[in-house]
């Protein structure tokens, strides 16, 4: 998991958007646009760190925007929020740090590029 994390963080510091895998199961695959990740504020007021990613099972396709807020990034355990592509809340999902959910892995790799965005205290 925390290879993928590099990888997405790697490709997040290039000029040339790609996906990155930052995590697969048998049947579906999760990957975030590279050049997507930046500093949000939710339309509760609640600063967060986002990317887009898209969600493919095979068949279909799904575009996302996913984002944590970025008090939960220095927290043990947080939520990953997923919206849609206009910024409409979805659903969320809870995750511990070091757990071994399709969550942890995109909320790890969106609380890695925050922390090492400038101008962004965690």
């Amino acid at each position: 998991m925390k290879r993928f994390i590099a990888l997405a963080l790697c490709a997040a510091l290039s000029a040339q958007a790609e996906l990155v895998t930052v995590a697969q199961s048998d049947t579906t695959l999760f990957e975030i646009e590279s050049t997507s990740f930046g500093p949000t504020t939710t339309r509760g007021g609640i600063a967060a760190y986002k990317a887009y990613g898209q969600v493919s099972d095979g068949k279909n396709v799904y575009l996302n925007q996913w984002y944590v807020h970025l008090s939960d990034c220095s927290k043990t355990v947080g939520r990953l929020h997923t919206a849609d592509m206009d910024g409409n809340f979805i659903h969320s999902s809870v995750f511990i740090v070091g757990g071994k959910s399709v969550a942890v892995a995109i909320a790890e790799a969106l609380c890695a590029a925050a922390r090492t965005s400038k101008g962004t205290a965690l």
